[in-house]
């Protein structure tokens, strides 16, 4: 079961704003939900990559489920 959602599909969000809300909860663990649609994609597109890019030069590992 997931325990971060993103928020990436709230529009008055902003993707720098869903970044910082992900990062102030993340730890070892965690499973967080990101969703593949087009009203998520600009947060999506911006958070995602630039978590496993921080997380993974901090030694997590990731993986994809279903």
């Amino acid at each position: 079961m997931w325990n971060i959602l993103a928020g990436d599909w709230v529009a008055e969000l902003s993707p720098e704003r869903c970044f910082d809300r992900i990062t102030r909860k993340i730890r070892a663990g965690d499973i967080i939900v990101f969703h593949d649609s087009e009203k998520a994609w600009d947060r999506m597109s911006y958070c995602l990559p630039l978590l496993l890019e921080k997380y993974t030069n901090e030694g997590f590992q990731f993986e994809k489920i279903g």
